[in-house]
């Protein structure tokens, strides 16, 4: 017997067990989840390159906990942010276009706990604490070409500094 007449007889039998409705059910697993996010991710960075004409700052240290969620993008401002989930906060990470008619200065309510070297592109930045949360709120930013980057969370200091250390472009 052929494989196609065993098929055949196989979904004879199963059709006959089960009144010659076919029902199928699917399940999506998280491994297949996280690789439709990466997908989608990695689309994210080449939209921000192609409409804001900067370099897309990569995540690629992901703590445990942490997800890609969603993006959003000013081409007309010159704004890229891609969210991140975090156990249950927002990581953000946004990406500014320089402008030779714009300035970009920004100011932190809290203090400088250190300064972290992205191995990547060998860029020195600081990491603030934020003293505005409940939570361990941390903030670093930093130049590349012609962008500003800004990493914002809620996580503990030594897995904010692994994530900012490991950014590529």
């Amino acid at each position: 017997m052929s494989s196609e007449a065993n098929r055949v007889r196989i979904l004879s039998a199963w059709n006959s067990i089960v009144n010659d409705e076919l029902s199928m059910n699917i399940d999506t697993n998280e491994k297949m989840k996280e690789f439709e996010n990466q997908i989608s991710e990695n689309k994210v960075y080449d939209l921000i390159e192609e409409k804001l004409g900067i370099k897309a700052l990569k995540v690629v240290y992901i703590p445990t906990g942490m997800q890609y969620s969603d993006y959003s993008i000013n081409a007309e401002d010159g704004v890229a942010i891609t969210y991140y989930k975090y156990k249950d906060t927002i990581v953000s990470v946004c990406m500014y276009r320089k402008d030779l008619m714009s300035n970009r200065a920004q100011k932190f309510d809290g203090e400088i706990v250190d300064s972290v070297e992205l191995y990547a592109e060998n860029i020195s930045t600081k990491i603030w604490n934020i003293k505005d949360s409940d939570e361990e709120s941390y903030i670093s930013e930093f130049e590349y070409e012609n962008g500003y980057y800004t990493i914002c969370g809620d996580m503990p200091q030594s897995e904010f500094e692994k994530l900012v250390s490991a950014i590529i472009f």
